[in-house]
């Protein structure tokens, strides 16, 4: 829904809301005519409401029901063969499970889902974990284990540093890896300190590497992604940034979806290849 429909719909709304008071204030000190106006207006104004934003209701439902309908069909098996894994570093985890539902629809085979623990900086600052080493090397260990084979062992090291949880079979390498970020409150030292190294180290693996967040995200990642030079998706919660997720990886760094940040338009360009 655009921001214009939702202003235009608020903007009725507190119309009504006024006319409504007014009505209940005159009628306990004025009678007749000036009541009688405002009745009148009151019922013209449902009549408005009626007449035009019921429809653009409906339009945009029936859009939203085309958009899930054709996804399939835009997708289709572009992933097929594709051994992809999902980690989240934000604060969604309803986002993660609908990245991976649209991964899965497209073909990929998701092997799992890492789930950072959100003071993972903190703790390696902290010396928590030394073990694993600095924040550097522990994200190093973690890009291959996801993009090497036999990463389950390394995930386990890294889950009993109290650095992150993980469910799913790792012992093949992921081809492809999506990072769900997006925040309830300041995230931006963990983008630009977890998100932004992994993406790169991904990289240099040779894994296709993608960043979502959902489109209502308080803190949105999307603007401390810049320096990792990978695809973005700033509304993957929805069935539009379903397809967009899908076709970003592969697609030329950008970034996509619906907010301000989103200059690579609403979808990436369709794909030559998976």
């Amino acid at each position: 829904m655009s921001p214009g429909f939702r202003y235009h719909v608020a903007s009725l709304a507190a119309v009504f809301l006024a006319l409504g008071v007014g009505i209940l204030i005159g009628s306990s000190y004025v009678q007749g005519p000036i009541v009688e106006r405002q009745t009148r207006r009151l019922a013209e104004l449902r009549q408005q409401f009626i007449r035009e934003v019921e429809p653009a209701r409906i339009a945009n439902r029936r859009y939203a029901d085309f958009v899930a309908a054709a996804g399939p069909y835009l997708v289709g098996e572009r992933l097929r063969g594709v051994r992809a894994a999902v980690v989240q570093t934000g604060d969604y985890p309803d986002c993660v499970r609908t990245v991976q539902e649209a991964l899965e629809q497209a073909g990929a085979e998701v092997g799992g889902v890492v789930v950072i623990d959100p003071a993972f900086p903190a703790r390696l600052a902290a010396g928590q974990g030394i073990a694993i080493g600095d924040a550097a090397t522990a994200i190093r260990r973690l890009a291959a284990a996801l993009a090497r084979p036999g990463g389950d062992r390394m995930l386990g090291t890294l889950r009993d540093a109290h650095l992150l949880d993980y469910r799913g079979d790792f012992s093949q390498p992921a081809h492809a890896v999506v990072l769900v970020g997006g925040a309830r409150e300041g995230m931006a030292s963990r983008t630009s300190r977890v998100d932004v190294p992994l993406a790169r180290e991904l990289a240099a693996l040779g894994a296709r590497v993608a960043a979502a967040e959902p489109e209502a995200a308080a803190v949105s990642s999307i603007p401390d992604l810049a320096p990792a030079g990978i695809p973005t998706v700033d509304n993957a919660d929805t069935d539009i940034g379903r397809i967009a997720i899908v076709r970003a990886l592969g697609a030329p760094p950008a970034d996509y979806g619906v907010k301000p940040t989103a200059r690579g338009g609403i979808l990436p360009p369709h794909p030559s290849t998976p």
